[in-house]
């Protein structure tokens, strides 16, 4: 059972992705799934695994001789436990349609029934089934998920306005816009994020650090998906050179105030008052 998670949920809303976030729900009697999660390790031509953690450990591409086995994964997942529940992998692949990105899998081990601790580390409402499935173990229509959700989202948009992040701070709009059924302000990120550069500048940096970052490792396929990376960044270039080049200080700073006011707004409906910063 996997899902699409995140901000590409909304792709109605950003024109262009990121990255790629998934979420995987594993259940642990799938004595064969620990093979696969080990062999995934491996990629192939057009995916690389570049991490994975479980626990309080991580490991680094290239792998050491502590890579992880499928015995090691079969002894160390546990349901029940809210560190062992979970497992982030993360890789980089060649993508149809959309080029090279980052991609990561929130893996979510599930024992009977869909019992899991590492459940409270997801929200079903930002997920999308990539398969015709008839349950999921994460339900949306469980009021207290429901407001889970609403809550982190809104804590989410407080800390990143706070601090200065109104990219992101967007996205978590758009997702608490779109639960709360309030067109209106999804309709107004839709409009800000087509008009601005900011976010098409933003994915041109993330690509420059995925390049490097895979040159570093000096492989083969890191080597090659590198060189695809630097076909892209010379697309998004042309492209922002088309809507009148990188944004300066002045694009930033409305696009922080637009964005600002958004968050105000949300404020108010969720809360009943405004945004302090933004009064």
């Amino acid at each position: 059972m996997i899902s699409i998670s995140g901000s590409n949920v909304m792709r109605k809303v950003f024109d262009f992705v990121g990255d790629i976030d998934f979420c995987e729900y594993f259940p642990v009697n799938d004595t064969s799934g620990f093979d696969t999660m080990a062999s995934n390790m491996d990629g192939n031509e057009r995916v690389a695994c570049v991490s994975l953690t479980l626990g309080d450990k991580k490991w680094d591409y290239p792998w050491g001789d502590d890579r992880p086995t499928k015995e090691f994964f079969a002894s160390m997942t546990d349901c029940a436990d809210k560190d062992r529940s979970t497992m982030m992998v993360k890789y980089v692949g060649d993508i149809d349609h959309l080029g090279v990105a980052e991609i990561t899998n929130l893996i979510i081990a599930v024992g009977e029934n869909g019992a899991s601790a590492g459940l409270t580390k997801t929200f079903a409402a930002q997920e999308a089934p990539l398969v015709p499935i008839e349950w999921l173990p994460n339900q949306m229509n469980d009021p207290i998920e429901m407001g889970r959700y609403i809550d982190w989202l809104t804590d989410s948009i407080m800390a990143l306005s706070k601090k200065g992040d109104m990219r992101k701070c967007l996205k978590r709009c758009a997702s608490l816009s779109r639960i709360l059924f309030v067109p209106e302000i999804t309709e107004e990120i839709a409009d800000l994020a087509a008009k601005s550069t900011i976010l098409l500048s933003q994915k041109a940096k993330e690509l420059e650090a995925l390049s490097t970052m895979l040159k570093q490792l000096g492989d083969d396929r890191s080597v090659r998906l590198s060189a695809l990376i630097r076909l892209q960044s010379q697309d998004l270039a042309a492209t922002l050179a088309k809507q009148g080049g990188a944004p300066d200080e002045l694009a930033f700073k409305r696009f922080d105030d637009d964005a600002g006011r958004i968050v105000s707004l949300q404020t108010i409906l969720v809360l009943g008052e405004p945004h302090d910063e933004y009064v």
